[in-house]
């Protein structure tokens, strides 16, 4: 009789590790959560032609990595950049050319299987977070010149005074 006890505590110990593991492995997949909406710092009010800094930081609730993508507006998109650990700040550079009012646009990937596939469009395995944004002014340049003309007209000379803006 104790022989067919120990068995059955074997089988049930056996059992019970199995349906442990399938469950930590069901339980990693389907807690996973996208990184927080990124915050955006940077300039707000600027002139065409200068670069600018910006940051972005997001967390992600799982601790996963996170990658970044960056849409400044303008047409131009950014591959995704990382990996960074959560809550890590992810800087970036960048220079308008044309005046006018651009939304810079920033989320983030997590890579909760840790194995660098977890951008979107690389096998990812990882959620996206909703865009973080910030509006941001490149106004015209002024250029005022002022400048004196002299015209000389059958001998008597005008000073004529002009300003233009660029």
């Amino acid at each position: 009789m104790s022989k067919i006890i120990s068995s059955i505590i074997i089988v049930g110990l056996v059992q019970v590790l199995i349906i442990s593991s399938i469950g930590v492995l069901g339980t990693r997949a389907s807690y996973n959560n996208p990184p927080t909406i990124p915050i955006i710092i940077g300039v707000e009010d600027g002139d065409i032609g200068n670069q600018y800094d910006y940051e972005a930081t997001s967390t992600d609730p799982n601790g996963n990595v996170i990658y970044y993508q960056w849409d400044w507006g303008d047409g131009e998109l950014s591959d995704w950049i990382g990996e960074y650990d959560s809550g890590v700040t992810c800087y970036m550079s960048h220079t308008w050319d044309v005046q006018g009012t651009y939304t810079i646009k920033v989320r983030a990937a997590d890579d909760p299987a840790g194995d660098g596939h977890g951008e979107p469009g690389n096998s990812g395995d990882g959620l996206v977070s909703d865009w973080g944004t910030l509006e941001v002014t490149m106004p015209y340049t002024l250029n005022i010149q002022n400048y004196q003309q002299n015209l000389q007209i059958q001998g008597i000379t005008i000073a004529q005074q002009r300003s233009t803006i660029n």
